[in-house]
């Protein structure tokens, strides 16, 4: 969960009053939305924008109560309302917006639907003095844990909702970089209450320069989400990790799951360059916003995140959540941004190699991680892959419920033993989905030998988002590969398709807009060539490069318009394949390419070594906007 936009002459009460909501109680219902906060009056306008993915049609009741529990009146169109039935169509969205008249009122409100197997979700939009900030949902639990930080350019504060009928005491944990204990503090919060505070409020004498964690934990379950505030008036809501914690020995009781936080609240640089198997390599995790072209994230290969707002310009690190090892964090292979609430983001990793998620194997800090902040902070959502996700290499988010995803294990030998796993094992692998996001996975049943492959990365036909591709590769035994494989509704079910290019060693293909059209590169010791099919995989074209496997994309409004990368540099052509022209030269191998969803005349490009390239005009000029290495990690610890 994140907040949007800017406050100018930002001031403390502001930002507490503009905070977030949070969903899916078990002191309620599992078809109840809560937001701690919510205000209206004195310029402050609340936007409440509900969207239903499923296809019936969802109603029930909105309903604002004060910090004490009674009924708030809210002016909404002219009118005091204290509720507000709603009723939401399949796949349909309301928006509510509140006049913002008279003094300020602050409360916190319910969104109650009728139907028990509501997947109805929302947003609330604060505006104040033309700005706005957007926040979507998270999680009520009995503990909760947040990055923290004070300084000359950045405060924190975490707002505390209790919805519950009993009045609950709340401990308060600040923990160091190093995960020790920096300050303790108790609250009592009454039933129906909240408070919200910054840091230094919470912990008395804290120093004024300050990294670590904020840890909190009760009997009964609470509602808690952090803000950081900048000097500057930007302000961003931090999201929680609900790992049960101790101090001194790190998770407590079992973790099956390995979701445990283990050592991601401590913040480490990474490695200060490539060094041995380690090239600073994206691989295919260049994402950008489906709707924000200038909005994008970017994954390392050691050393955590990076988030740009502004086309590439500037640039953001996020590492907190992220498991790392003699400190280097875990390799980030790819990224899925879900297109109805886009601060929801999945991103899948690998640690030591296959292997499981659970222990103190090397391939522990791998797995699936998920941010409900934009990508500001992670959590792990290993369940149903502990045993073998340590090699975790593609995931897709549905565009259309941020409830669903989908991710492949790629299968393959261990390169250490111990605790039951011996050297040379050969971990399976296979695709997995979710419905609940990320809380749990489940195997596929996707094809014969899947388990024994490697997975190149999801596609879908972005006109018919139902339509998905992948490639699965045996790289013992190309003859058992699956190839490529094909789903028409959304990841639920696949099949084979393309039987010529079974055997070839795919990797990196995509598709046009409509599904018809599929390009891919080949890169075996046998067969290196780009590939080309004009109608659904069934005929291929191939078209000689002589060099190894390099990134490749397809306009998502022009079929025939094609990037790919070559040992020598980048090059386009604009009569699917037939041609090409030589956009710019590089000694880097082009690692990702990715034409903007909402305007594919923006284009991005990115190498190994982390040097990032952008088009303005459908890829046939390209300049280079930052060495990520030289002008972020290094300059940025």
């Amino acid at each position: 969960m994140a907040f949007r936009g800017k406050f100018k002459n930002s001031y403390r009460p502001w930002a507490v009053v503009c905070l977030a909501f949070l969903s899916g109680s078990t002191l309620l219902s599992a078809q109840t939305l809560i937001f701690p906060q919510i205000a209206d009056g004195g310029g402050i306008r609340s936007e409440i924008i509900l969207t239903n993915p499923t296809n019936l049609e969802d109603s029930g009741t909105i309903a604002f109560k004060d910090g004490n529990g009674n009924a708030l009146s809210l002016m909404f169109d002219g009118m005091p309302q204290s509720s507000i039935s709603y009723s939401v169509p399949a796949g349909g969205v309301l928006k509510l917006e509140s006049d913002g008249a008279g003094i300020t009122q602050t409360g916190y409100a319910t969104v109650v639907s009728d139907n028990p197997n509501s997947q109805i979700t929302g947003t609330v939009i604060y505006n104040l003095n033309g700005f706005e900030v957007s926040v979507p949902s998270s999680s009520l639990s009995p503990q909760h844990h947040v990055f923290a930080e004070r300084d000359f350019t950045a405060d924190t504060g975490i707002a505390l909702a209790n919805p519950g009928d009993q009045d609950i005491s709340i401990a308060l944990l600040l923990l160091d970089q190093n995960g020790q204990t920096a300050g303790q503090a108790t609250i009592e919060l009454l039933a129906g209450a909240q408070l919200a505070q910054f840091i230094d409020q919470f912990f008395i004498g804290i120093d004024s320069d300050f990294q670590g964690s904020v840890h909190t934990q009760s009997d009964s379950e609470f509602a808690m989400v952090g803000f950081r505030q900048k000097t500057s008036g930007s302000l961003a809501t931090l999201g929680t990790s609900t790992t049960a914690f101790s101090p001194g020995n790190g998770s407590q009781g079992e973790d099956p799951c390995g979701n445990a936080l283990g050592n991601g609240d401590e913040i480490v640089q990474g490695p200060p360059g490539p060094e041995g198997a380690d090239r600073d390599n994206p691989f295919r995790s260049l994402t950008v916003h489906p709707t924000n072209p200038n909005t994008l994230i970017v994954g390392t290969e050691r050393n955590g995140f990076l988030k740009s707002t502004d086309g590439g310009t500037t640039w953001e690190r996020f590492r907190f959540g992220l498991r790392h090892s003699d400190g280097l964090y875990t390799e980030i292979y790819d990224i899925g941004i879900s297109r109805s609430d886009p601060e929801i983001v999945f991103s899948v990793t690998t640690g030591g190699g296959p292997g499981p998620l659970t222990g103190s194997l090397p391939s522990n800090s791998g797995g699936a991680y998920k941010s409900e902040d934009g990508g500001l902070n992670w959590a792990r959502i290993n369940c149903g892959i502990q045993q073998n996700g340590g090699r975790t290499t593609a995931v897709y988010a549905d565009p259309a419920n941020p409830l669903h995803a989908i991710l492949a294990i790629s299968g393959g030998e261990t390169s250490f033993f111990g605790e039951g796993i011996s050297a040379g094992q050969y971990i399976e692998g296979g695709i997995y989905a979710t419905t609940d996001g990320g809380a749990t996975w489940e195997r596929l049943d996707v094809a014969p030998n899947d388990e024994r492959s490697e997975y190149v990365y999801f596609r879908e036909a972005s006109s018919n988002p139902s339509l998905l591709f992948t490639f699965a590769l045996n790289r013992d035994n190309p003859e058992l590969s699956p190839g490529f494989l094909k789903s028409i509704d959304g990841g639920s079910t696949w099949s084979q398709f393309a039987p010529t290019m079974q055997n070839k060693g795919i990797s990196y293909f995509d598709v046009s807009a409509d599904g018809i059209r599929l390009y891919a590169v080949a890169d075996s010791d046998l067969d290196r060539a780009l590939y080309r099919s004009t109608d659904g995989g069934n005929t291929w074209q191939s078209f000689p490069i002589f060099t190894s496997g390099y990134t490749l994309t397809v306009s998502p409004q022009d079929s025939n318009r094609i990037l790919y990368g070559q040992i020598d540099g980048l090059y386009l052509s604009t009569d699917g394949l037939l041609t090409n022209n030589k956009v710019f030269s590089s000694d880097d191998r082009m690692a990702d390419l990715v034409f903007a969803p909402s305007n594919p005349s923006i284009v991005y490009a990115i190498t190994q070594g982390y040097v990032l390239y952008k088009s303005l005009d459908e890829g046939n000029s390209f300049t280079q906007i930052r060495n990520l290495r030289d002008d972020v990690l290094n300059s940025s610890p």
